[in-house]
């Protein structure tokens, strides 16, 4: 319906060309790598102990209780080390 109710002038909004799609494009990868890297990794580990129990139970028992030691490691780790905090 715009063909026929448009006044002739050529708009003076100037559309995104190419430089800035790829730029808002970039922007939101960018944004989006830290928490799908983290995803991945949360896969790959499920996977990998999955694979271990079925290798044998001592080996997916094993990386279980060594996750739970890294887990209380970064727990203590983070009671000595409380953020900084600028008010």
């Amino acid at each position: 319906m715009s063909f026929y109710y448009d006044d002739g002038q050529p708009d003076d909004e100037d559309e995104g060309g190419f430089r800035e799609i790829i730029a808002v494009v970039i922007a939101m990868l960018q944004i989006l790598a830290i928490p799908f890297v983290i995803l991945c990794g949360i896969v790959l580990l499920i996977g990998l102990v999955v694979w271990l129990f079925f290798m044998h139970s001592g080996l997916g028992f094993a990386a279980l209780g060594l996750l739970g030691l890294v887990l209380v490691g970064r727990v203590f780790w983070e009671l000595r080390h409380p953020p900084k905090l600028k008010l």
